[in-house]
This record gives C-alpha cells, structure tokens and sequence, in this order.
C-alpha cells in the first residue's frame, strides 16, 4: 500500500465529513484512510464508522475509550498504518481534489525522497465572511554539507507534510503526553541545539505545542536535501476558527 492518511479527531462532527471526502472522493486504491477517534462526544465516530462501512478495507476507526491528546491518537494511527507512506492532517481541513495524484507524480519523480511537503490554503471562517490566503510550501535550509539544516518552528503543519513510514521508525516517535505543554520540554532534552532558535526560558513550541515542528525536526535532522522534496503546489485546505 502506498500512503496512509491519519486524522487525529476529537468532537469534529461538522467538519470530519469532509476531511474524510476529500480524500476518499479521490480513489482508494493503494491508500487508507485511520481516523483515530479520542473519545468524542458527539457524532463524530459515528459518521467516521459510516464511512468505513462503504470502505471496509481502505477507511479504519480506531476509537479510545478514554480522551487523551493529539499526538498520542496520531502516533497510535501511525504504528496501525499499511502504508509505505504516512499523510497526517487535521480533522477540520481537507486535501485538494488533486492532491493523489500529485503524489504519485513526486514519487515517481524523486523516488528517494523521504519527506515531501507542498503549499496550501488558509481560510479564516469569521461570522459573516471567509478570508483566503496561500500559505506556502515550506522549504527546509540546507547547510554547507548538503544536508538539512538547524530550523525553528514556524510554518509547519499538520497538513503540508507526508513521511516516509521508514524514517519514523528509524528516527523514534514524539511521546506522547496527556499534558501536551510537556512535549516541548521534552524535546529541547532530546535536541539542545535548537534552544538558541526560542526566546529564553520558552518551551512551547507552537500550536498545538509544536508537535508538527517536532516531527519534521527530529525525522529530517540527518536527511540530505534532495531527500526532502519541496512541491510548489496548493494541495491541502487548512480551515482556521476565529
């Protein structure tokens, strides 16, 4: 199987539809989608299970009984996927129509790369309007030996990104805490080089407590840089609550 959608979800009944479409109206073949329910209480897991009932072998519900965090649901979807390749995003957003096989087209372009990573649209849902901008993809710095460079967080979310399910294995998971704000303590002890990119005496590596960041960081720290693949294309919608 190619690639793995995970969508972390908690309390989204009005919006995991259409996360869940957007991806599904696209093709199946070679993909799956894991929606990792944390213990909603609403309709959420109910219509996460309607859809896996039209896809029985390419949508899964894995549901907690008990409410923990984020990353926690996203690494539990992570260790449960098939594919080669793992695509998180967040419940409230959506991929662009295109976005599969764009995808494949990298892959068959740059078939050593590791991580992949593209632009997208911001919508801010105000009462009475919606206002669009282009976030862009984002590109990694690359050092004097040609390998991914020191970065801090900042433009980095759940959404742009897809890794290979290889390199998270290799390069160890971000643990999981039912306290999130201890995650960036945590990573500053398993990465001290990136304490002079934060203000001093800071730990909260951005919203939500930059686990996104954490990812990239830790997964391409080693990587060279034709291994990263940067595509100049607007393939996931990112809705943004006032």
């Amino acid at each position: 199987m190619l690639g793995t959608f995970v969508i972390p979800v908690y309390n989204r009944e009005k919006t995991i539809d259409r996360a869940i479409r957007s991806v599904a109206q696209q093709g199946l073949s070679g993909y799956e989608i894991i929606v990792v329910d944390d213990a909603s209480t609403d309709n959420t897991l109910k219509i996460a299970r309607e859809w896996s009932n039209r896809y029985p072998e390419n949508i899964i519900v894995l549901p907690f009984k008990e409410h923990s965090e984020r990353v926690i649901c996203l690494n539990a979807g992570i260790r449960y996927a098939r594919g080669e390749w793992v695509i998180p995003y967040d419940s409230d957003d959506e991929m662009a129509s295109h976005f599969i096989k764009a995808f494949e087209q990298a892959q068959k372009r740059d078939p050593q790369a590791m991580i992949i990573s593209w632009g997208g649209l911001i919508q801010w849902n105000q009462d009475d309007y919606t206002r669009t901008s282009v976030r862009d993809p984002w590109q990694p710095p690359i050092g004097p030996d040609g390998r991914i460079g020191l970065f801090r967080a900042g433009g980095i979310h759940s959404g742009g990104f897809a890794y290979k399910k290889r390199l998270i294995y290799e390069n160890g998971f971000i643990p999981g805490r039912h306290n999130p704000y201890s995650q960036g303590e945590i990573f500053l002890r398993w990465h001290p080089e990136v304490k002079p990119l934060y203000k001093e005496g800071q730990t909260d590596l951005g919203n939500p407590w930059g686990q996104d960041y954490m990812y990239a960081y830790q997964l391409s720290r080693n990587l060279k840089k034709d291994e990263w693949v940067v595509l100049n294309q607007l393939l996931h919608v990112q809705h943004v609550r006032p």
